[in-house]
């Protein structure tokens, strides 16, 4: 869904979508398939021009597998966010910015700063990725309040989750068919 930042009034408009309106089920198709979504987000020009407030949140479910028992169940995703969205700057070969060493070093308290080109947003993109960035990396199912997983049942702390085969492998001796063989003479 692109949004032309000049048909953005003084006040702001506000937008919502979800998966009955359909505007970004191709857009997140990847990501969540056919899951249901609801986001809502709100864009309002700032005094300085060309620079709008982006905030709202986004929810939806995702089907994934548990990262303990490796069962089937759907991830839930409810993220709020807030950025400014500014027009995209000229980066010459030479060029120097500052960035931060990693994403554990940035902060979260101040909003994000979101460029675009041109005079459109592609909140789709956006949205897709703030989807992406909230998958954790083990996926796995809220505990219940004694400490069992909500899926599975099984006790979160002391229970071991690890798969091992127990198969016992007999050793085979390559030499073991000549023992049956008869030559001829």
């Amino acid at each position: 869904m692109i949004v032309n930042l000049h048909e953005i009034p003084p006040e702001g408009k506000d937008f919502v979508c979800n998966n009955r309106t359909g505007e970004l089920n191709e857009t997140f198709r990847d990501l969540i398939g056919s899951m249901p979504y609801q986001t809502e987000f709100s864009i309002r020009p700032l005094l300085q021009k060309s620079t709008f407030e982006l905030f709202g949140f986004i929810k939806t479910e995702l089907p994934e597998d548990c990262s303990r028992c490796g069962l089937d169940f759907k991830l839930v995703i409810s993220e709020k966010f807030r950025g400014l969205l500014m027009p995209e700057l000229e980066q010459p070969r030479n060029a120097k910015y500052a960035k931060t060493n990693h994403v554990s070093d940035a902060h979260e308290d101040g909003p994000a700063v979101i460029e675009y080109g041109g005079n459109q947003f592609h909140s789709g993109d956006y949205l897709h990725e703030i989807i992406a960035m909230a998958i954790p990396f083990t996926p796995a199912p809220a505990e219940d309040k004694s400490g069992n997983c909500s899926l599975c049942g099984k006790d979160v702390r002391t229970s071991s989750f690890g798969y091992e085969d127990k198969g016992v492998l007999q050793p085979v001796n390559p030499f073991a068919a000549l023992k049956d063989l008869k030559p001829k003479i």
